[in-house]
């Protein structure tokens, strides 16, 4: 998943250069470097953002699926020893 979202981020990052480029050879007037270096931060901060939330997301549902296997896992134990303990207690009587 981290690699998809580096994917995107370097597609972004030269799909953003790309039409800088493209602007640029357009127009007599060229870009500061600052404007480039800006678009490229905010893309980067967007990208850096949704991965994040995405790890989150997949964190939260990886525990929550451990989290009902070891309560399921809980409730077959207890179940079995509640049986086993009627068991014994049926040829005790």
């Amino acid at each position: 998943m981290l690699n998809i979202n580096l994917t995107k981020t370097l597609q972004s990052v030269v799909a953003a250069t790309v039409l800088l480029g493209t602007s640029v050879s357009a127009q007599a007037n060229v870009p500061s470097t600052s404007d480039v270096m800006n678009a490229i931060e905010q893309n980067i901060a967007a990208q850096s953002q949704e991965m994040l939330a995405t790890a989150k997301r997949e964190f939260m549902l990886s525990v929550q699926t451990q989290l009902a296997e070891s309560m399921f896992e809980f409730e077959v134990a207890d179940n079995e020893q509640a049986a086993t303990t009627d068991q014994v207690a049926k040829v005790e009587d």
